[in-house]
């Protein structure tokens, strides 16, 4: 049998509000990346965002 992935109730939540109103989603979280409805996923560069934080 073949299943869906799961994903975090409150990520569903975050993606069908970007999907809903054409938000791009800037996160670190891998799981969005199994949502091909997002119009802009952003996955920064965690050194990146280290170096600019410090």
């Amino acid at each position: 049998m073949n299943r869906g992935c799961l994903i975090g109730k409150l990520d569903i939540l975050i993606a069908s509000i970007c999907i809903n109103h054409g938000l791009p989603l800037v996160t670190l979280n891998q799981d969005f990346r199994k949502i091909k409805q997002i119009p802009n996923l952003v996955h920064p560069n965690v050194n990146f965002i280290h170096s600019v934080a410090s």
